[in-house]
């Protein structure tokens, strides 16, 4: 039997949503799926080559057979005078610009009125939008 048309009765629908389709409209498990791309990624191209290295560092690759040696490639490379003086002056140059470059910045009288001192002695972030352009003030003339 049809309905007559002035009859307006509110037809409720129970739709039942299934688990799985509650968890997926989740915003945590979004994020997560649309991460996973760029995750897959990363591991085959970065991770999964950087393992490889390592594992190869430990043997004597010949390009089709890789025979164990264990930490020897490491003796022979610590024990190279060479790879040693090197590290020694890689070391000292990592401490000494950073200390220089402090120092030119303390003694530069041109410099708005020592602006690393006045950053520290305000507080490093109430001052530090103005510390960093003097940064590359510093770096030009380290580079001298």
């Amino acid at each position: 039997m049809a309905m007559p048309a002035s009859d307006t009765r509110a037809v409720s629908v129970t739709r039942t949503v299934s688990p799985i389709a509650r968890a997926l409209a989740s915003p945590k498990v979004n994020g997560i799926l649309f991460t996973l791309p760029a995750i897959i990624l990363v591991v085959l191209v970065i991770v999964l080559p950087l393992l490889q290295s390592f594992y190869f560092s430990f043997t004597n690759w010949k390009g089709a057979r890789a025979d164990w040696i264990g930490i020897g490639n490491y003796t022979q490379m610590f024990a190279d005078p060479e790879l040693r003086k090197s590290l020694t002056n890689s070391m000292l140059i990592f401490v000494s610009i950073p200390i220089g470059m402090i120092g030119l910045e303390l003694s530069d009288p041109s410099q708005d009125q020592h602006l690393l001192s006045r950053a520290l002695e305000r507080g490093p972030v109430r001052e530090f939008s103005r510390v960093i352009p003097a940064l590359a003030d510093i770096y030009r003339e380290v580079a001298r």
